[in-house]
């Protein structure tokens, strides 16, 4: 599993001869929003390219590095426009979450994915300063049925009840990924 924030500034090594290919600036999400489907890399040269890393075309994946074939490669300028939705387009972080009913349950600080198929885990909450120093951040898995909306993001009623019958579960999936 990896955290969003955490994925960003990654190094990509060429699995043959170590060189960095490049740093990872943004995560490629499928049409759904529900997955990761590549990673958006640019190389540190003065005229810096954008290219992407399919995610199943990464070798390993290690703490902070990332191991690829500089041939599997994608250049951004090559895809069409609608073949990928960048992460930072859709701005999750800072997102508030609200239930159907208008309850407010935090904002969105963080994504966990599954790094092994993509999947978007679900959303790491915070409640406010406060409620972070006292009892931690939260998560909200991601469940389907969720709407998102320029600033916020819209889950169904029956949140509120998974997220209390899971809530220790969640804790240590939290704790896993520190």
């Amino acid at each position: 599993m990896i955290k969003y924030k955490k994925l960003i500034g990654m190094k990509v090594l060429d699995d043959g001869n170590k060189e960095t290919i490049g740093e990872v600036y943004d995560a490629i999400l499928s049409k759904r929003l529900d997955s990761l489907t590549s990673i958006a890399i640019k190389n540190g040269k003065l005229i810096k390219e954008k290219n992407i890393l399919p995610l199943n075309k990464i070798i390993s994946f290690k703490k902070d590095i990332i191991m690829a074939n500089s041939n599997s490669i994608i250049k951004f300028e090559d895809l069409e426009d609608e073949e990928y939705i960048l992460a930072e387009k859709i701005k999750f972080i800072d997102k508030v979450v609200y239930t159907e009913n208008g309850e407010c349950l935090g904002m969105v600080k963080d994504l966990l994915f599954d790094f092994n198929d993509g999947k978007l885990i679900g959303y790491i909450i915070t409640e406010g300063l406060l409620e972070d120093i006292s009892r931690g951040r939260s998560f909200i898995p991601n469940i389907g049925n969720i709407k998102i909306n320029d600033d916020s993001l819209i889950f169904g009623e029956n949140i509120k009840d998974i997220i209390s019958k899971n809530k220790d579960y969640y804790k240590k999936l939290l704790e896993l990924v520190q």
